[in-house]
């Protein structure tokens, strides 16, 4: 079944495959909907870190490419190094 904001995740699985694609080519966007903990219905494994909430809040409208590119590698160490999930292989590719 699709999981959709009708149906979220209740946390009642032991290991779910998720998927995610977007149109938007901006990884705060995504880091937001995947790993925010107030992003409910998509932040599927439940994942709360506080700094991580941080450094999305802080710099989801940040113009300065340079300031948002240390942020996201922060933001990914940060992630991978909580095992946040089990990163699978996907094909490269871009709407």
């Amino acid at each position: 079944m699709r999981r959709s904001a009708r149906w979220p995740s209740k946390g009642d699985h032991q290991l779910s495959i998720e998927s995610w694609q977007s149109w938007i080519n901006d990884p705060i966007y995504h880091l937001f909907f995947n790993f925010h903990s107030t992003a409910k219905g998509t932040n599927t494994a439940f994942y709360s870190n506080p700094a991580v909430d941080k450094l999305i809040d802080d710099n989801m409208h940040e113009t300065d490419n340079t300031k948002r590119l240390a942020a996201v590698k922060q933001l990914q160490k940060i992630i991978i190094d909580d095992a946040a999930w089990g990163h699978l292989w996907y094909d490269n590719w871009t709407r």
